[in-house]
């Protein structure tokens, strides 16, 4: 009886607390200002790539004469367009992985999610009392509705935790570069951009 009566409790108090956990917002808004954040960073890190790969684009259509021979910028840029290409195409994945989760966070946030949270697990501490036949089905819905709650944001908030701990000063490093690598090309391609209009009026002239 004593020995029931223990696994009846631990079960009621795992019960309330996946309840009041399930309603208690701050883990939920943790994890979303992350997911936020990451998102914007990997917008902007693909952007960058884009532009570097419309930049790379414009510099393959230009030619510069050395000595006999006519050289085309674009080849010499391809295996850094091809580096940039495939960044391109990790952070596309990346956008949408984020993307993924924002949605997913939004949705276990909602009170219609919470509310489903506490009558599952309202259904499956009265069944279990009642020692009902469909005790087994109502305990499978709210450890899936729990597990679908709690999982996703304990991820959320690891990934925030390592990234933190280990990746933010190599981002924020790689950002940069790619800014300040950014801003050098646009001005190589404007000054080439420059010199080859020069030249086709000077070959006009002529």
């Amino acid at each position: 009886m004593i020995k029931r009566l223990s696994k009846f409790n631990g079960y009621y108090v795992a019960i309330v607390l996946a309840i009041v956990f399930s309603w208690w917002g701050l883990l939920d808004t943790k994890a979303s200002d992350y997911v936020s954040s990451s998102l914007v960073q990997a917008l902007s890190a693909f952007g960058l790539a884009k532009l570097f790969n419309a930049t790379v684009s414009v510099l393959q259509s230009i030619q510069i004469s050395v000595f006999v021979s006519s050289v085309t910028i674009g080849e010499l840029l391809d295996p850094f367009n091809d580096m940039i290409e495939d960044f391109s195409d990790v952070m596309k994945i990346a956008v949408s992985s984020l993307i993924f989760q924002s949605i997913l966070l939004k949705i276990i946030s909602t009170v219609y999610f919470k509310a489903f949270v506490t009558l599952s697990g309202l259904l499956f501490g009265y069944l279990y009392w009642v020692r009902s036949r469909f005790t087994e089905v109502a305990y499978k819905i709210f450890v899936t509705a729990v597990g679908a709650k709690f999982l996703l944001v304990l991820v959320v908030l690891l990934s925030a935790l390592v990234d933190a701990s280990f990746l933010n000063d190599e981002k924020t490093q790689t950002m940069d570069k790619i800014q300040v690598h950014s801003k050098d090309m646009n001005e190589v391609t404007t000054g080439l951009g420059v010199a080859a209009d020069l030249k086709q009026s000077l070959d006009k002239d002529k």
